[in-house]
This record gives C-alpha cells, sequence and structure tokens, in this order.
C-alpha cells in the first residue's frame, strides 16, 4: 500500500462510498495548540501539587517523574483524587473549547456520512464540529450508551452509523455539579486495571472484526485496558496506523510524503530493536496480528487537509488559538493550600506506582498523628513499599507498618481499609514464612471484615486465604486432601468475584493460584484430568495479561505453566510424549526468565524460577543443567531454609555428578544454617508446617549422605538437629 491508496482510504470515508472507522487520540487536538494535551496537562497537575515546595519538587526533578510512561495521566489523576482531592478532576475543564482543526472536521464529515469515530479523549472538538456542519452526532461514553447500542445493532442487518464511541468517557459540559459533569470520566478512573467494561469491550471488539480501521494521534499506550482489546481480537480486516512524526510532510509539489511501511519484516525488526519504544512495539504487534496493515510515518497534516478540502470545497475555519480565560484557571483552585501531609501521601503513592520504594519510605516516613487517617494510609503504603524489599529486615518493617495502619484505621471505623491492612499484613506473614495459625488468623479477621465491606478487597482475601490452605498441605499428611479442596474452593470463589466485578487482573491472579492447587490435586490422585485442567485454566488466562502487557502475572504464568507440564510428564506414557511436555515446560521457565527481566521483577520471585527450572533438569537427570542453575540460587539466596533446601538438591546433583568434595560442601552448609539458627529462629521454624517439615526433610537427606560416606560426626550432628527441629 503507498500513500495515494490510503488517501483513496480515507477519502472514500469523507465522500461517504466507503465505512471505516476511525480511532483517535490526544494528538489531533495538539495540531495547532488547540488544547494543553493530557501529557502537558499531567505535568501541570504534578507541578500544582509540588506547589513550589522544593523537596516536592526535587521529587519530579530527580526522577523526571512527568516524562516517567509509567506515570500515566489516569493513574496521576486518580491519586490526585484519592489522595489531595476529589476536586482535582475539574482540571479536565482546561481540555474544553470550540477551537477546531481539519482534523475534528474532517471526522465530523466522517460521521456525518455514516462512518464512525472511536475516541479516549475527553474533550468535546468533534461533538462541536458535528453541530457546525448540521450533523448531531451520537455520544456513546457511559456503559449503558455502550450496552443501548449493542442491542440496537443486533435489530440490524448493519451497525448503526454516525456514532462517536468515547471509551473513556466525556465531559458533561450541560451539568455543573463535579459528579454528574464527570461521571463517565470517574468510572473510567476507577477502573483502572481492570481492562475495558464488557459493554465497551465488544463493542470495539465487534468493529475491529467487521470494518477496516484507521489510527490518527494514538500511541497505543492503553495497557491497562484498550491494548487487552486491540491486541487480542483476530480479524482480516484492513489497518491503517499514522505515527507522527514532524518531517516529512505531504508535499508532493516537492516530492516530499509520509512514509509508508507494511512490509511485515520491516515492523517486525522495528519492534524488536533494543531498548524500543513501548508505544510502537503494542502498535507493531496490532499491525502483524492482520494480514493487511500499514504505518503511515511523518506529518499527516497537509494529506488530511488535501483531502477534507477536495470533497467539502471550501477553505477549513482553523482556530488554532487556546482561550485562556478567568474560568480555567479555576480548575486548578483545587491544589491552593494543600497540606505538607497530603503532598507527601500523593508523591510517597506515585513513587510507590513508579517502584522506587526508598524514596517513597523516606516521603511518607514525616507524616505525623495530627490526622490518624492520613498516617493510617501513610503506615499502609509504607509497608507496600517494605514488601517490595523481599528481605527478611523488610518484611518485618511492611508488618509493623501494616499492623500499625489497621489499628489506626480500625480505630477510626474504617473497617474496610483495616481489613485490607490486616489482609496485607497475613500475605507477607506468608512470605516470610511465619507461623501459620498466626497467618491465618489475621486473615480470618480481615475475610469477616470484607464480607460486610467491598468485594474486590475479599476477593483479593480469599486467593490469599487460598494460598495459605494450599500451604497447609504439608501440615498433616493424611489431612492434604481436606486443605487442597479447601485452596481451590478459595481460589474459585476469588476467581467468580473477579468475574462478577469484571477485573481480568483478579481473575488471571486467582486463576494463576488455582493451578497449583490442581497441579497438586493431579499428584496427589494421579488425576490426569487435573493437570489438564490447570494448563488449561493458566493458558487462557495468559493472552489477555500478555495482550495487556502485564509482565508480573505473565512472569508467574509462564513460571507455573513450566511447572505443570513437568507434572503432566508422569502421566505420559511414551518417550517421545515425555520429551515434548519436558520441551515445553522448558520453553515457558525460559519465558517466564524474559518476562522478569523485562518486568524487572522482584529478585526472589526469578529465583523462585531458576529453582524450579534446575529442578526440571535434575529430576529428569540431566545435572549438567541442573548445576549451574542451583548453584545460581543457592548463591543469591538470602533466607536460610529456602538455601538449605536448595543445597540439599545441588549436593545431590552434585553427588550423581561424582563430584564428592562439592557434595560434601552443600551438606556440611545445610547443617551449619540451622545450627545457626537462634532459639526465636528455630521456635519460628517449627510454627510453620512448611518451613518444619522442608528443614527435617533437608537435614535428613544430609544424615543419609554423611552415614554412606562413613561420616559419623556430621551424621549425628545433622540427625541431633532433626531432632531438635521435630521437638
Amino acid at each position: 500500500m503507498d500513500i495515494q491508496e490510503v488517501a483513496r482510504v480515507i477519502r472514500g470515508a469523507i465522500d461517504g462510498t466507503a465505512r471505516i472507522a476511525f480511532f483517535v487520540g490526544a494528538g489531533i487536538s495538539m495540531e495547532g495548540n488547540l488544547c494543553p494535551g493530557f501529557s502537558r496537562l499531567n505535568a501541570q497537575v504534578m507541578a500544582s501539587i509540588a506547589g513550589g515546595g522544593k523537596k516536592f519538587e526535587d521529587y519530579l526533578a530527580k526522577h523526571k517523574i512527568a516524562e516517567n510512561e509509567r506515570a500515566r495521566p489516569e493513574v496521576v489523576l486518580q491519586i490526585a483524587r484519592d489522595e489531595i482531592s476529589p476536586q482535582a478532576i475539574s482540571c479536565l475543564d482546561t481540555l474544553i473549547g470550540d477551537n477546531l482543526n481539519f482534523y475534528h472536521q474532517l471526522l465530523a464529515k466522517a460521521l456525518q456520512v455514516g462512518n464512525w469515530v472511536f475516541t479516549t479523549n475527553f474533550e468535546n472538538r468533534i461533538d462541536v464540529a458535528c453541530k457546525e456542519i448540521g450533523f448531531t452526532t451520537t455520544v456513546c461514553s457511559s456503559d449503558e450508551d455502550f450496552y443501548r447500542y449493542l442491542f440496537h445493532s443486533r435489530q440490524e442487518s448493519e451497525l448503526p452509523g454516525g456514532y462517536l464511541f468515547k471509551l473513556h468517557g466525556t465531559i458533561n459540559e450541560e451539568q455543573s455539579m463535579l459528579d454528574e459533569r464527570f461521571e463517565t470520566i470517574i468510572m473510567t478512573l476507577n477502573e483502572v486495571g481492570r481492562g475495558l467494561s464488557k459493554y465497551k469491550a465488544e463493542v470495539l471488539r465487534t468493529f475491529l472484526q467487521k470494518h477496516d480501521f484507521v489510527f490518527i494521534g494514538y500511541r497505543c499506550m492503553d495497557e491497562f485496558d484498550i491494548n487487552d482489546v486491540l491486541l487480542s481480537t483476530k480479524s482480516d480486516k484492513r489497518i491503517i496506523y499514522f505515527q507522527y512524526k514532524e518531517r516529512p510532510e505531504y508535499k508532493p509539489e516537492h516530492g516530499e510524503f509520509p512514509s509508508v511501511i507494511s512490509n511485515r519484516k520491516s515492523l517486525e525488526d522495528e519492534k524488536n530493536q533494543e531498548g524500543q519504544d513501548r508505544s510502537i512495539i503494542h502498535v507493531n504487534n496490532l499491525l502483524l496480528g492482520r494480514p493487511e496493515a500499514c504505518k503511515v510515518v511523518g506529518n499527516p497534516r497537509n494529506l488530511m487537509k488535501e483531502i477534507y478540502q477536495s470533497i467539502i470545497k471550501k477553505p477549513n475555519s482553523y482556530r488554532e488559538q487556546v482561550q485562556l480565560s478567568e474560568e480555567s484557571e479555576k480548575t486548578f483552585s483545587w491544589a491552593q493550600d494543600i497540606s505538607d501531609e497530603k503532598r507527601r501521601l500523593f508523591f510517597g503513592r506515585l513513587l510507590l506506582h513508579l517502584g522506587l520504594w526508598d524514596d517513597a519510605v523516606k516521603c511518607l516516613r514525616p507524616i505525623g498523628d495530627t490526622v490518624a487517617r492520613l498516617k493510617a494510609t501513610a503506615m499502609f503504603y509504607i509497608g507496600d513499599a517494605w514488601r517490595e524489599t523481599e528481605e527478611e529486615s523488610g518484611y518485618e518493617e511492611a508488618i509493623n507498618s501494616y499492623r500499625a495502619s489497621a489499628e489506626l484505621f480500625e480505630r477510626g471505623g474504617d473497617f474496610a481499609s483495616a481489613a485490607g491492612a490486616k489482609a496485607q499484613m497475613g500475605n507477607v506473614m506468608r512470605l516470610a514464612k511465619k507461623s501459620i495459625s498466626e497467618v491465618e488468623k489475621h486473615l480470618r479477621e480481615a475475610k469477616e471484615l470484607l464480607e460486610r465491606e467491598i468485594l474486590p478487597g475479599y476477593a483479593a482475601t480469599l486467593n490469599i486465604l487460598g494460598l495459605v490452605s494450599y500451604q497447609k498441605r504439608f501440615e498433616e499428611k493424611w489431612r492434604r486432601e481436606y486443605w487442597l479442596e479447601n485452596a481451590r474452593d478459595l481460589c474459585e470463589k476469588s476467581m467468580r468475584i473477579g468475574e462478577i466485578i469484571g477485573d481480568q487482573a483478579r481473575i488471571a491472579r486467582a486463576g494463576n493460584a488455582l493451578s497449583l492447587v490442581l497441579n497438586d490435586q493431579a499428584e496427589l490422585h494421579h488425576d490426569k484430568g487435573k493437570i489438564i485442567q490447570a494448563i488449561d485454566l493458566l493458558e487462557s488466562i495468559l493472552p489477555e495479561r500478555e495482550a495487556a502487557a502485564d509482565l508480573r502475572l505473565c512472569f508467574q504464568i509462564h513460571r507455573n505453566l513450566g511447572l505443570t507440564h513437568k507434572t503432566k510428564m508422569s502421566f505420559v506414557e511414551t518417550e517421545a510424549e515425555k520429551a515434548v511436555e519436558q520441551e515445553t515446560s522448558e520453553k515457558h521457565f525460559a519465558e517466564s526468565r524474559r518476562y522478569a527481566e523485562m518486568g524487572k521483577e522482584r529478585p526472589g520471585q526469578r529465583l523462585e524460577t531458576i529453582y524450579r527450572e534446575g529442578m526440571l533438569y535434575f529430576e529428569t537427570g540431566n545435572q549438567s543443567k541442573a548445576i549451574p542453575m542451583l548453584d545460581t540460587y543457592v548463591k543469591k539466596q538470602g533466607i536460610p531454609d529456602r538455601r538449605a533446601t536448595g543445597l540439599k538438591f545441588l549436593g545431590l546433583a552434585h553427588a550423581e555428578s561424582g563430584m564428592d568434595d562439592q557434595a560434601s560442601k552443600c551438606f556440611k552448609d545445610i547443617v551449619d544454617i540451622y545450627e545457626e539458627m537462634s532459639d526465636s529462629q528455630l521456635q519460628e521454624l517449627r510454627g510453620n508446617p512448611d518451613r518444619k517439615l522442608r528443614a527435617k526433610e533437608n537435614l535428613l537427606e544430609a544424615v543419609a549422605y554423611f552415614e554412606q560416606r562413613k561420616n559419623s560426626p556430621m551424621a549425628q550432628r545433622a540427625r541431633e538437629l532433626a531432632v531438635l527441629i521435630e521437638s
């Protein structure tokens, strides 16, 4: 496809000879500096909250937050609403205006002749352009609007035309009350991370399957909702994507044209360039998913103007100046007289979102007790930051922070927030291998509170409780089946709640946990159906998480697919089938490591994947591959009893390879680890059935190794430690 063919497609949509869907973003209103644009508005919001305070402006400058792609405008605005004032959303009024450019006028004409426009923009310029040509477009911005469109479209043979679909909501200028004026936008902000609502997703998916699309001024960076649908919808329809660059422009008289890229290899090569912009990766993935697609790189301004004027036969009324008024200044009145405590909450939470844990803690720590709720909220976020360190001392700090937060919230009568703090405290205690009965106590308390309050928090707690029950399968062998059934029930309930509230990430988290339970049930009952169910479940939730660029869940899902395919090896009969399952398992473990690196996953999580992959090689007798992976795990693992378990299998791998000196050192190190534990550490270990069982297994393996080598003193030391732990 060349630039002339691209022009013919768009001209057909404007003169009524073709029907296509346009998808436009903030870029169309940036032409002519019509409105500040979401990125500039985002920077203005953060600067207004900083309020000239040096310590807060230092955060913006030090980390270049305004330029950080993770500081999405939707995220910043939602944090501002939560921590500063619900009035923060009124800053969106600066986007309103009746100053138009030819993009708005071209789209209005396309709507008038029966095409469709999808947009992420809140502002009203396309609506105004329609009114100027005497056409009233039908705007869909709420779930009810989108449902109504689906209902009517099912009654007709063709999709009704002339509709403007505002996927992120719209500013209702006829309303003066804040909640009514920004109602659909507030709903979008509240759903950040949950994906597009059911009916919005269904409408967009239907059009992607049935009509050609032209994308203008859109960067494909809505990873929290729209990307899910764009990248997962299969279709044979054509896509034309305009990627803006100042040069080249469309100037036929000078032989200057935007370049058109339609070669699949060129798109693949561009996407795979090291350090490539995520926007280009998403766009190229979208284009590569279609049999016919192209990307137009350059400035399409003159091309669009020429197409529009060749059909309308009159100069366009191009009003470029932003109309700044006294009214627009009022949109930031909410940012005046903000207390330092609220500023700290805003910037602390933003730093936390950006993964800057230490800076988040330093920002939040000075918040005092003057306002108990602010202090409680700060302690909760501090707990979040310490939890991410994955260090033993960090876990203790997180537990103490969540505990303080829960007490303050409960004292103030905010039981939902108190339950959330208790749930997170229980989760960190679980990660830190605390007494399982103590963990369960806190989570049961949280469960009771959340049942009376909010379903999303309830779903999260059920999932964590399911994982606790899953861990309790080690408590007593004869009760293993009971705890696995209990874990399965809790995870399935969490999934169902996720489905009820349309939370795709929650569904994926619960499904991910459920797969572990099904894997163990398959092993317990030698039930091939369960392992197939686990694999099917993981494969069903993976594509949506990959489309959403949810790196952490993709990492975990691939890791668990590696584990389940490893388990499946025991259910197949022929060596050829075993080889296929082993190869598939290795592939998923490798993908898990890749996602861990892409998402800068926490070190402990990465080590878990290395350990599981090393165990795959160990159990299949490939010790030459097992040894380096287990050795890496042992060297980097900072939690003593996990390190001891790694040492056990590393020692056995060395022994099977005839490297007795290395094996002896591994088993001696196991004995040293448990001998060096204090009385309180041993008491804590005994209180956790999982840790206690693994410690006994590690030490008894050491006893067996040293007895076989006639090393009675070391065998005796290991045996005495095993007895001490049992008592």
